[in-house]
């Protein structure tokens, strides 16, 4: 609210603030401020000031028309030696403001018919940074500048309140005003922030009525600080026309009904600074909240950050879903949203670490409470953990997993035992996946094998997820125009690639036709360039799921050049260190070295692979290529002439052996079926590999 040149002025005598404090309890009336009038005729609108029973009451002979005053304080910055100073103060609205709807003014604003308001706020100031208790027409609400949206005032729904503690900051320094409010008067949410260089100004109780009329203990001031640090208690132990502030904690649990999440459950134990609530670091959290806006519930949702200014927000009630921009302020434990709302999030310890409750409330009036949880907990039983699950696009909670959020909301102490860590983690498993670091391929399981990856054990996700450059990658591709037949590339270099075209015929046989070309790829529109004229242009792949580790699924459309059709179709692609087609050698060392692929003894069918990641996501050829481990056969030699280097899988080592017939010690034949033993090996050594001989 602000208020026009001053019009008339009384008592204009300074005091001092002794030792830069001013505590002011109102138990007698002060002679230090200075008041300014504004209404239609210029002069005192009727708005009485008065102290009664030690709060400065604001009253009013008739409610007619619109009234404005402000009552005034001067500072600068010689009153603080740390450069900063902050005003608090009271403020309570319990007048009856009846819905009278709304009417346009002189300078075709519109405003509500009723209203009552009073705050605090700054004058002669150059810019704004005020916010004040206001009701209008019914509707109670803190309004505060939103730096956002500067020509609108932002709102914050309190309906059920008629009392708040409301401050105001500026620091001389940085020339920055910070408006905050809270219930109790210890605990302070930032509402917004203003650049507004000043030296001189006024402080100002800030009062505005329209249609009201006003009598004692219907807008009232209590409890005026001026302070540099806000390490004082500014609540007040009387309430004079009502029961004396009370901080109720019906769960005993020592957080106050106000702000306590579950007030009827002594869940919490300590309430988290600002940078701790994070579960895990780089892990991620995953969020469960009821939302409510003007007292109605909104939205029961799921929020989890999948990067560090963007996040997913969904109902698991399936409702709804979207993603969200958002920014993250870890000293203030406090948001801003894609369109300039800010929230503010408080979180508290459980008996359980791996769960904390939580409570927000947002400057667009929506506010709610619910849980924050570990995000490499598997809560829906899926075989994923959720934090994966919910940043690979996987349905969350997985279809008929038979997690009921409504049941866990309505009854966490009975369920804080449901949040426990994958039976398969260990603190030698970064992502839990149940393989250990020193043989995962992809640490942080976020589909770029760690030999690629640049931050091997930070999950990225989105476009940023694929590789920036493709060397190392084997792409495997079909065509929509010719789908008996399909291609496969690899990146052989940062801009260098191999590229073979397997066509099969009409005499079933399948001819290859194998070029080099170069390329450009381009990460965050995933598009890659080829410049040669064996079927160059601009390849472009639209990701459709991530399934397991360094194993990407697409479609993709060809734009080809004059002398080349432009295609369509799907493929995937994926780690080139993996051996699809079970011969013993890495795909992509296959393929660099001019041998067929995949192998010609190989009876791998390619379009399976993809359809089986179709249904069930994860393709159990991708999954079992040499036990995902970082050693490879191909990498390993042994200069006996005849070993045999043999998998170890657990504790159990399989080999397979088949007899063999000969006439002439030139043609051998198989014999029978194959037999296969299990022969178990000891896991307590450092032993990594094992191989076998035929006993003498």
């Amino acid at each position: 609210m602000k208020i026009s040149p001053l019009l008339m002025l009384l008592f204009s005598a300074h005091v001092s603030l002794g030792a830069n404090l001013l505590n002011e309890q109102f138990n007698s009336f002060p002679d230090y401020f200075q008041y300014a009038y504004e209404n239609e005729g210029g002069d005192n609108n009727d708005l009485q000031v008065n102290v009664t029973n030690s709060v400065l009451n604001i009253t009013s002979i008739n409610g007619s028309g619109a009234k404005e005053l402000e009552i005034l304080y001067p500072v600068n910055s010689s009153m603080t030696n740390s450069g900063v100073l902050n005003f608090t103060i009271l403020a309570t609205i319990s007048s009856d403001v009846p819905d009278g709807g709304t009417y346009t003014d002189g300078d075709g604003d519109v405003n509500a018919y009723y209203k009552v308001e009073c705050g605090l706020g700054f004058s002669n100031f150059s810019g704004d940074g005020g916010l004040s208790l206001v009701n209008s027409n019914g509707n109670k609400s803190i309004k505060y500048y939103d730096p956002f949206a500067p020509d609108e005032d932002g709102l914050l729904n309190v309906n059920n309140l008629e009392r708040i503690y409301l401050r105001t900051s500026y620091n001389f320094s940085t020339s920055m005003a910070t408006a905050s409010y809270s219930y109790n008067g210890i605990d302070y949410i930032v509402l917004s922030s203003e650049s507004a260089p000043n030296d001189n100004f006024y402080v100002s109780l800030e009062i505005e009525t329209s249609n009201i009329a006003l009598e004692e203990g219907d807008l009232y001031f209590d409890n005026f600080v001026i302070a540099e640090d806000t390490s004082y208690n500014s609540s007040i132990s009387d309430n004079p026309y009502d029961d004396p502030i009370v901080i109720v904690d019906s769960d005993g649990d020592n957080v106050a009904d106000s702000e306590d999440p579950f007030p009827n459950d002594p869940l919490e134990l300590e309430k988290l600074g600002p940078s701790d609530f994070q579960p895990k670091e780089n892990v991620g959290w995953v969020e469960v909240t009821y939302a409510y806006f003007n007292d109605l519930e909104l939205m029961p949702g799921i929020w989890h950050p999948i990067d560090e200014n963007f996040a997913t927000w969904f109902a698991f009630d399936n409702t709804w879903s979207y993603e969200n921009a958002y920014i993250w302020d870890s000293e203030n434990s406090a948001t801003i949203g894609p369109t300039g709302e800010t929230g503010q999030w408080s979180h508290y310890k459980t008996s359980n670490p791996n769960i904390y409750t939580c409570k927000f409330d947002l400057s667009n009036g929506t506010n709610g409470y619910g849980f924050t949880y570990d995000g490499r907990i598997d809560l829906d039983n899926d075989g994923n953990q959720d934090g994966i699950q919910i940043r690979s696009g996987i349905q969350f909670p997985a279809q008929g997993g038979q997690l009921d959020f409504h049941q866990i909301l309505s009854a966490l102490p009975d369920n804080l035992d449901l949040f426990a860590l994958t039976t398969n983690f260990t603190s030698d498993d970064y992502d839990g996946d149940g393989t250990e670091d020193a043989s995962d391929i992809d640490d942080d399981n976020d589909g770029i094998a760690d030999a690629y990856d640049s931050t091997a054990l930070v999950y990225t996700v989105s476009n940023t997820s694929i590789p920036s450059s493709l060397s190392g990658y084997v792409e495997i591709y079909f065509s929509d125009s010719l789908p008996s037949s399909y291609g496969v590339w690899f990146g052989n270099g940062d801009t260098s690639s191999i590229s073979i075209w397997n066509s099969l015929g009409g005499d079933g046989e399948v001819s290859s036709y194998r070029t080099d070309q170069t390329y450009s790829w381009d990460s965050k529109s995933l598009t890659s360039t080829a410049s040669d004229e064996e079927g160059g242009g601009i390849f472009r792949a639209n990701l459709k799921d991530k399934t397991n580790d360094a194993f990407f699924m697409f479609t993709y459309t060809w734009g080809r050049n004059e002398l080349y059709q432009d295609d369509s179709g799907k493929g995937f692609f994926y780690d080139g260190q993996m051996d699809l087609d079970n011969n013993g050698v890495a795909d992509g060392v296959q393929i660099q070295s001019g041998a067929p692929f995949p192998d010609s003894e190989s009876t791998i069918n390619f379009s399976n692979i993809y359809s089986s990641a179709v249904s069930n996501l994860i393709p159990i050829e991708a999954l079992n290529y040499t036990s995902n481990e970082k050693y490879f056969l191909n990498e390993l030699q042994d200069l006996r002439p005849g070993s045999t280097m043999v998998e170890v899988l657990g504790d159990q080592a399989v080999i397979e052996l088949q007899m063999e017939e000969s006439s002439d010690l030139k043609i051998w034949e198989n014999t029978g079926d194959p037999a296969a033993m299990s022969v178990p090996v000891p896991t307590d050594s450092d032993t990594k590999f094992y191989r076998f001989k035929i006993a003498d």
